[in-house]
């Protein structure tokens, strides 16, 4: 392992990207559990950065945001699906995040089911799917109104009448409260 970053200290004097990536890749391989995440993190944005390369980054960051605690790579890997596009990745990387969030940070949680929503309605065309993450807001904050409108547009275009009565009646309540 200490010949792989000596040679790797080597490449990136030399701007050599591409090899240098291929020998962070055998250092990746080699490297204890604990150094993996910002072995892969490092990885990623220089594949994004020196090589262009944002599905390689994406792989990386995805590697290097199953850790606990690796904020910064899950941001990238969100921002790097968004800009690809890739909505299914986007909604999944988006779900795992909603799991580790605390029940305490409530506010943080109704920011990412709504980011799912607004992807499951209009980037997915799965109005089910994003009607339960407008129902999964609710459940934290019953009387949120951008979820009720939500809701309320989702079930009308269903035909889901007796939930979309039940969303009005709330929104109703809402508004006298």
């Amino acid at each position: 392992l200490p010949h792989l970053r000596t040679l790797a200290e080597a490449l990136e004097q030399l701007e050599e990207w591409t090899e240098l990536a291929r020998a962070r890749q055998d250092e990746l391989d080699q490297a204890p559990a604990l150094e993996r995440p910002s072995l892969a993190t490092a990885l990623a944005r220089m594949a994004e950065d020196k090589l262009g390369d944002v599905d390689t980054a994406i792989r990386y960051h995805a590697l290097a945001a199953q850790a606990p605690q690796a904020t910064d790579s899950h941001r990238d890997l969100t921002r790097l699906l968004e800009q690809a596009e890739r909505w299914p990745e986007l909604v999944a990387a988006l779900e795992r995040e909603l799991t580790t969030t605390p029940a305490t940070a409530r506010d943080a949680q109704i920011a990412l089911l709504l980011r799912i929503g607004a992807l499951r309605e209009v980037r997915l065309s799965k109005p089910a799917e994003a009607a339960q993450a407008f129902e999964a807001v609710l459940e934290r904050n019953p009387h949120h109104v951008p979820s009720l409108e939500a809701l309320e547009r989702l079930y009308q275009q269903a035909g889901r009448d007796k939930d979309l009565l039940r969303v009005l009646e709330t929104r109703a309540e809402a508004t006298i409260d």
